[in-house]
């Protein structure tokens, strides 16, 4: 018999962890740890439980500085119980405009989203400051250039999640990253190579996407010359429900202006190709054409102000230009920060045009 459980049950939620660091001399950092957790809604029990390994090793060579790090997790997943309606907690995301971040779970409430900053004191809203994406059962995320969020932020996502079948079986997850960081010849140029891929295992089908499995591999390289900042880059993603391939070519610098001001600047061109069979022409790609500029400088001693401009042109899955220009205040007087701003943007979707004012203040005293 199924029951439905309704938001205003209780959710019962234990967790634990126990791990060890060491480090041997400055060139080999090691982890080890043993994790679990168990969340119960009414009838319905989710387990996870595992051990996370991980280890970088650093090494000084005549032409540079070589980063290697390798980290692999299984976890046990364990779905048991009735069919119904649960709230999952405080999922971390990290967010970047270039492709969407999928949630660990399928069959996910859109309207249940609750989505904040890392510390979960700052709310974001869907489609000023993120946009969300359904592939078959499962829900994602992706930042919106030119809202409050920054590009790579962390966010916390709390929603709903409809419970449809048990599941059981491991995931692997397993993540490897290598840079090299050229100190005499070629000064200036870092290479790096990361691949991370998730491999469920003694799962019996993944075929309705409950259960996600994916091999993502970046191949890049920065050049740094005084104040500029050249980065290229070039990713492939291939998993059960969605597989492309993305470029990012930008450029950014950092001044100072009479010593006291700081001005930065990037533009760039982010390109991404589909190869879903389900996308029709005009949705099989997306082009981000991106431009920003900041100024800040001091108030005194203990104040700040900031000025930014952004503008965004993207084509393909979505027409889109986005203007916003915003400016910030704010004092720091021991444990206690005060701001206030205002922040004005347009944005042209399609034949729809919308303009949005939004104007800030903000108090926070450290404990």
């Amino acid at each position: 018999m199924n029951s439905r459980i309704d938001i205003s049950s209780t959710v019962d939620t234990k967790r634990g962890e126990i791990g060890l660091d060491h480090r041997l001399y400055q060139s080999l950092d090691t982890h080890l740890d043993v994790h679990g957790r168990q969340t119960d809604f009414d009838e319905l029990t989710d387990r996870e439980w595992g051990v996370t390994g991980r280890l970088a090793y650093r090494k000084k060579t005549p032409l540079g500085n070589l980063l290697m790090s390798y980290a692999r997790t299984l976890d046990q997943i364990d779905r048991s119980g009735a069919s119904g309606r649960a709230r999952y907690f405080d999922e971390s995301l990290v967010l970047t405009s270039s492709r969407t971040q999928f949630l660990a779970n399928p069959n996910v409430d859109g309207d249940s989203l609750y989505v904040t900053d890392a510390a979960g004191t700052t709310p974001y809203i869907e489609d000023l400051d993120y946009t969300l994406e359904t592939r078959g059962n499962r829900t994602g995320l992706r930042l919106k250039r030119g809202g409050r969020l920054s590009e790579g932020a962390t966010v916390l996502v709390d929603y709903d999640v409809e419970m449809t079948s048990d599941i059981n079986y491991t995931a692997d997850d397993q993540d490897f990253y290598l840079r090299y960081d050229f100190a005499r010849a070629l000064q200036g140029l870092g290479v790096y190579y990361r691949r991370h891929n998730l491999t469920p295992r003694g799962a019996d089908t993944t075929d309705d996407m409950s259960i996600l499995e994916f091999t993502d591999q970046l191949y890049g390289f920065n050049y740094n010359w005084r104040s500029l900042t050249w980065t290229e880059e070039y990713e492939t993603y291939s998993s059960n429900f969605t597989n492309y391939d993305q470029t990012l070519s930008q450029l950014e610098g950092f001044h100072r202006v009479l010593n006291t001001l700081k001005w930065s600047w990037q533009t760039g061109l982010q390109t991404v190709q589909y190869h879903d069979d389900d996308r029709e022409d005009g949705e099989d790609h997306s082009r981000i054409l991106f431009a920003g500029a900041t100024l800040n400088g001091p108030v005194s001693s203990r104040g700040y102000w900031e000025l930014e401009a952004r503008i965004n042109k993207e084509t393909g899955i979505i027409d889109e230009t986005f203007t916003g220009v915003s400016g910030r205040l704010g004092m720091r007087w021991r444990k206690v920060k005060i701001e206030a701003g205002a922040r004005l943007e347009q944005r042209e979707r399609f034949d729809d045009t919308r303009d949005r004012a939004h104007v800030f203040f903000r108090f926070a005293r450290e404990f």
